[in-house]
């Protein structure tokens, strides 16, 4: 039900139909296909969201997979916290 509200869907649809199908010469009924193709993909990345997420929350009740996602978000957001440091470091020096 999320996803069917989901503002950025209307806000993505104006710009396909008007500028990206027209460029890519798609009228008419070939409208339809796209515009399904499109509402499928869309669905299938919260949907395999959704599957990861199962598999995930079996595996993290286990506190040793537990210790270990959080070790490596750790290490993750400390190597974007150095990365950002040094960009801002380096923008200003140079």
């Amino acid at each position: 039900m999320l996803q069917l509200l989901n503002p950025k869907a209307f806000v993505a649809i104006l710009p396909i139909v008007s500028v990206q199908f027209p460029a890519a010469h798609i009228s008419g009924v070939s409208i339809l296909f796209w515009s399904l193709l499109l509402a499928g993909l869309a669905f299938g990345a919260p949907g395999s969201y959704l599957l990861m997420g199962v598999r995930l929350r079996k595996l993290i009740s286990q506190p040793r997979y537990f210790r270990l996602l959080n070790n490596t978000m750790a290490l993750l957001l400390l190597y974007v916290a150095i990365e950002l440091a040094l960009n801002q470091l380096l923008d200003v020096t140079a």
